[in-house]
């Protein structure tokens, strides 16, 4: 991924296209299952600002410990967050967060 990948080189200045972001954005996960946790903690590693929640809070403590936010419902998790993940188990869970 070169500059001309990320944009243009202007008088020795890279600019960036329109709508893409200076700075990492704002991650929320919803689902702290087995798959949601381990890919929230990498996010957390890899240095994004990441926003929790799950239906059982407890589940979300081994993620604040490493540096995450606990959202208190998932709607206040998604009107924060740039950008949101949902890993629930099955389609229940999933309308039961949603909707």
């Amino acid at each position: 991924f070169g500059s001309s990948f990320c944009g243009r080189q202007t008088n020795g200045r890279l600019q960036r296209p329109l709508g893409i972001m200076a700075e990492k954005p704002t991650v929320g996960y919803i689902g702290m299952g087995i798959m949601g946790s381990a890919m929230a903690g990498r996010l957390i590693d890899a240095g994004y600002a990441v926003t929790v929640w799950n239906r059982s809070k407890e589940k979300c403590e081994p993620l604040e410990k490493k540096g995450a936010k606990v959202a208190d419902s998932a709607q206040d998790l998604v009107e924060t967050c740039d950008v949101v993940f949902s890993c629930t188990s099955d389609p229940a869970s999933a309308r039961a967060v949603v909707f």
